[in-house]
């Protein structure tokens, strides 16, 4: 690469797009099984080359942030849990640059203007946790953005965001790093967002990488000739059926809202999410839900699950209220309600192997008979998610984004359950996969009659998945 240039690189999940952007930021991974060999030159602006790969952690500690940065994809595990978030962007600046933190603080002010992050005050002072994957994944190219590195990597940095902000964040890369003059490395499933970033395309393939002409896609296009596309005559008689079936869940007058704490526990801010939300939602149905990044889309979705407690309103299932029970309760109920969350790098156990996490749920609910029988279930189910054998035995840190989000997919599974929140389920996956997941999903909403409240950015995605369609605006449920 030369100084100044953007570069994107395609590939398939697993194919090693972000390995070889861990790589060039000296972040490989340290276990017994795996070897790396090679060099990686990066010259300054003398002239003078270093080899990437011979420095010391005090070296690198010098190097990155100032002259390479990186966005990664999971932004919730890049930042401290328990910071604020403006707080780290600060000490980026702290770190490499001698500015007093009055003027940092401006600074930090400043670009964040330029990501478009409103109430920047109470997303400054925000915990990681308290804030949307898209306000997240802005503040995460804040950090990356401070420093004003010779070199930034992007690893899927808009995958959490909707359609808006996507392209909004993705001009804002391509402006951002045309004004500042770096180099830029841009990582993508999204072979329209690579057009947008107008630089050379590179496509990975099993460890290699191949240069596409301009405009070309070399990879699986996915076309609507699939199963899947071609059900329009099961829809249709799924949509007849749904108007006369029972409701599964139904939501009446809910609300919620959040406060926002200082350091001292003082409350300084109070953010309304959701006002007076209305559903219902009937046997075999999917119910698609849009709404920009930080609308409450996930929100909604946690407490429809009673995974958080609701302002007020009430949520029933099959005509019982769940709001008002007990945790002893409602664990009898949740064999029959699952979620997928956006982040499951978050929601996996590191320390488990594949098969162990997805076996988990059918010993805490008392599945199966056996160990062996439990092992068995648990296999097959991993082998129709797309997840071989040889993968089964491994840990999650040892997977890619898309290999992880089908393993919780997996889980969700194993218990054969009547309602199923999918929450961005697929951001993470290519067009070939997103399309495996989504006919695997189809496949179990046919044959167990599963209910599905599909949580996306998406438009066309959402619309062809499900029956019925809603979007957040403002804390207020709309159809569409």
């Amino acid at each position: 690469m030369k100084a100044g240039e953007s570069v994107c690189i395609l590939g398939s999940s697993a194919s090693g797009k972000s390995m070889l952007a861990l790589s060039i930021m000296g972040l490989i991974p340290e276990y017994k099984d795996f070897r790396s060999q090679g060099e990686i030159f990066f010259y300054n602006e003398e002239g003078i080359k270093t080899d990437l790969t011979t420095l010391s952690k005090s070296q690198w500690r010098k190097l990155r942030a100032s002259k390479i940065a990186m966005i990664f994809q999971d932004a919730a595990t890049s930042f401290n849990p328990v910071r604020s978030c403006g707080s780290q962007i600060v000490e980026v600046l702290m770190a490499h640059q001698k500015i007093k933190p009055g003027r940092a603080k401006s600074m930090v002010y400043n670009l964040m203007d330029r990501l478009g992050i409103e109430q920047k005050e109470a997303v400054y002072r925000a915990f990681p946790h308290q804030l949307s994957g898209g306000q997240l994944q802005r503040m995460m190219i804040a950090m990356a953005m401070i420093g004003q590195p010779e070199l930034l990597i992007a690893d899927e940095a808009t995958s959490n965001l909707d359609e808006k902000n996507k392209a909004e964040i993705v001009d804002l890369l391509w402006s951002m790093q045309k004004d500042s003059g770096c180099a830029l490395i841009y990582i993508t499933h999204d072979q329209a967002e690579a057009e947008k970033i107008a630089g050379r395309q590179l496509f990975m393939s099993n460890g290699q990488l191949l240069e596409l002409e301009k405009g070309k896609n070399d990879a699986d296009s996915v076309t609507d000739n699939t199963p899947f596309m071609k059900s329009v005559e099961y829809r249709a008689t799924l949509q007849a059926t749904n108007s006369q079936s029972s409701p599964l869940f139904t939501v009446s007058s809910l609300t919620k809202s959040y406060k926002r704490r200082n350091f001292f526990g003082k409350v300084y801010a109070r953010v309304q999410v959701l006002d007076d939300v209305n559903m219902q939602i009937n046997r075999g149905e999917s119910i698609g839900l849009m709404g920009v990044s930080g609308s409450g889309k996930s929100t909604l979705g946690r407490l429809i699950l009673c995974l958080e407690q609701a302002d007020k309103g009430s949520v029933l299932f099959k005509g019982e209220e769940l709001s008002c029970m007990s945790t002893s309760q409602l664990r009898t109920y949740r064999k029959h309600f699952q979620i997928v969350y956006q982040n499951p790098y978050n929601t996996l156990n590191p320390r488990m192997n594949v098969l162990s996490i997805v076996r988990e749920p059918l010993e805490v609910h008392h599945f199966c008979n056996s160990l062996k029988e439990r092992n068995e279930r648990a296999r097959n189910l991993l082998l129709n998610c797309g997840i071989p054998e040889e993968k089964q035995q491994q840990f999650t840190f040892q997977l890619s984004g898309g290999q992880r989000q089908r393993v919780a997919i997996a889980r969700a599974m194993i218990l054969e359950p009547e309602f199923v929140v999918l929450d961005e389920c697929v951001s993470s996956l290519d067009d070939r996969n997103r399309e495996n997941i989504i006919e695997l999903l189809h496949d179990f909403k046919v044959n167990q009659q599963i209910s599905y409240l599909f949580i996306g950015h998406d438009k066309k995605l959402v619309e062809r998945f499900s029956d019925r369609v809603f979007c957040l605006e403002r804390g207020n449920l709309i159809q569409v």
